[in-house]
């Protein structure tokens, strides 16, 4: 019957969504393993979470012309302290020794551990995030085990630190500088050797953050990748196994991702950027990592689509809003945070969004459920004509009689075939983007990260008690049960009996967020099929009809 028929189309949507999620999370091919690099001999090892050669200087910084200068004096420095820049939303720590990025906490946001998120993949990687690279292992090992002396800077009413070493031969200088009100950050170095400049490039990896067993477990969950956007404007996404062969790019911004947070690096006058990429890999796990030659713009943060179109740096093309989508799910996304911002509570807001979103489609799924029913109402008589013809070959002169019956039915009925199939076909096709919609902005939003729905403690991860996908699966059944029962096959009848089942097994390791959606939109399509039975119970002389 016909409405099984939209239940089976409306499922199979969620499966078009999940299938296309993991299509698109897995559009690289799955390379073999690159063998893990070894470390050349001579270079001093920390204790490093990763293993990995310093990485070989780019065709940009080969490129560059050493230019002589006189030498510096050297600078003398005490023991190793801790340098840090605190800003509304970040806080950032330095070790004096090379310069190194401790730390990167992301204020807003909190792990498991209610902590502020970290985008630093902690331990001691050598190169770590922000390290300098010249291509020379035995350089950069000095410039990572120099004592630096810091200095507090002010730009342009912005902060920022300076950090200056020098032995008498090698010469050092590295700023970080606030830009966009501590938003982004200017990144700068300068190395010389015996008074000839050495050209430099700063390093991002390996990764980005410390993802969480919860998170690593997460259905359709991905290690961090590289992002890019090319001299074309595309979008352009590699995970480590896109990077067996070390990848040379030129794109206006370039960066380390992984689901909901990113450092992007870019030109502050939006010129091109040539930039390396390739992979590492430590036991089964693969990294990625980056150098790009300085001076670079460095936004490092969440994907969130406004906060990031207000740098005016063009770094919000990075958030996979999708192309023909965006225009749907950018408003989405502030909508949710609109109605979170008077309940104070995303949980409640998704529901509540939900079933707003479903009234204000209620009169295009009013209409298909009503064309449905009338379809189905002459199913037997179609059935039965179509039982009479089966025998005849596609080819038969005689099917042309089949197809005139069929048209009689129809027209005794007081069924027109082109405004029928169009009242019924229209409103489902202009509903579908915003399911779609829908759901790919509740898999994106970092808004989620860490937000809290009474059993569940973050909206990002799997529901701890699988509660919200059992929900979905029994709301399924209660829709199947709500609709008049059609005469159909067994092996139809078993397929839909499965189909609960299936899905909620599909379900349960995915974003508690997405289910919460799925169990609430199974609510409100319920409710809708049960008023439309309600006001046309004409149309549906077996079910029950009651409000």
């Amino acid at each position: 019957m016909e409405e099984r028929r939209l239940i089976l189309a409306f499922a199979l949507s969620f499966a078009v969504l999940l299938g296309f999620r993991m299509w698109t999370n897995s559009r690289y091919p799955q390379l073999a393993e690159a063998p893990a690099q070894s470390t050349p001999a001579g270079s001093p090892r920390a204790s490093a979470s990763v293993s990995a050669t310093t990485p070989s200087a780019s065709p940009a910084m080969a490129a560059a012309t050493p230019t002589p200068e006189a030498p510096t004096a050297p600078i003398v420095m005490g023991e190793e302290h801790r340098v840090e820049l605190v800003f509304k939303d970040t806080e950032i720590a330095f070790s004096s020794r090379g310069a190194r990025l401790l730390s990167w906490k992301l204020l807003d946001y909190k792990d498991q551990r209610g902590k502020p998120v970290e985008a630093h993949p902690g331990g001691n990687p050598v190169p770590g995030p922000l390290d300098l690279v010249t291509g020379r292992p035995d350089l950069d090992a000095r410039i990572r085990e120099a004592q630096f002396r810091s200095a507090e800077t002010t730009v342009g009413g912005e902060k920022g630190t300076r950090f200056d070493f020098s032995d008498g031969t090698l010469e050092v200088t590295k700023t970080i500088e606030a830009i966009k009100g501590g938003r982004a950050f200017r990144i700068d170095a300068r190395v010389r050797e015996k008074g000839v400049v050495v050209p430099a490039q700063v390093y991002w990896g390996p990764g980005f953050g410390q993802p969480s067993e919860d998170e690593r477990s997460l259905r359709g969950y991905l290690p961090p990748e590289v992002v890019e956007i090319d001299e074309a404007g595309a979008e352009v996404r590699v995970p480590p196994s896109g990077l067996a062969a070390p990848r040379n790019m030129r794109a206006r911004l370039v960066g380390v991702e992984n689901k909901y947070f990113a450092a992007i690096m870019t030109r502050e006058n939006g010129a091109t950027i040539e930039a390396q990429a390739s992979a590492i890999v430590e036991g089964k796990e693969s990294h990625v990592q980056l150098l790009v030659p300085l001076p670079i713009a460095l936004t490092v943060g969440a994907k969130d689509y406004d906060r990031l179109q207000a740098l005016g740096m063009g770094v919000e093309k990075i958030v996979p809003v999708g192309s023909w989508l965006g225009p749907i799910v950018v408003p989405l996304t502030r909508a949710l945070r609109a109605v979170n911002a008077r309940v104070g509570n995303y949980g409640v807001a998704i529901i509540l969004l939900t079933i707003g979103i479903g009234i204000a489609l209620a009169p295009l799924r009013h209409y298909a459920i009503l064309s449905s029913a009338k379809m189905a109402k002459v199913g037997p008589q179609i059935r039965a004509v179509q039982e009479r013809y089966k025998r005849l070959s596609l080819t038969d002169p005689k099917r042309q009689l089949m197809q005139q019956e069929i048209a009689e039915v129809y027209e005794k009925n007081g069924i027109d075939m082109v405004r029928q199939t169009a009242a019924g076909c229209l409103p489902t096709l202009l509903t579908m983007p915003f399911l779609f919609a829908f759901y790919r902005m509740l898999d994106i939003s970092v808004d989620l990260k860490g937000a809290p729905f009474f059993w569940i403690p973050d909206l990002s991860l799997k529901d701890p008690l699988f509660i919200t996908p059992l929900l979905s699966g029994l709301s399924m059944i209660a829709m199947q049960r709500l609709m008049p029962a059609p005469a159909v096959d067994p092996a139809q009848q078993r397929m839909m009996m499965l189909m609960p089942i299936i899905f909620s097994g599909m379900f349960a390791w995915a974003p508690a967020g997405l289910n919460l959606y799925w169990f609430v939109s199974n609510l409100v399509a319920m409710a809708q099929q049960a008023l439309a039975m309600y006001f046309a119970p004409h149309l549906f002389p077996k079910a029950k009809a009651t409000p």
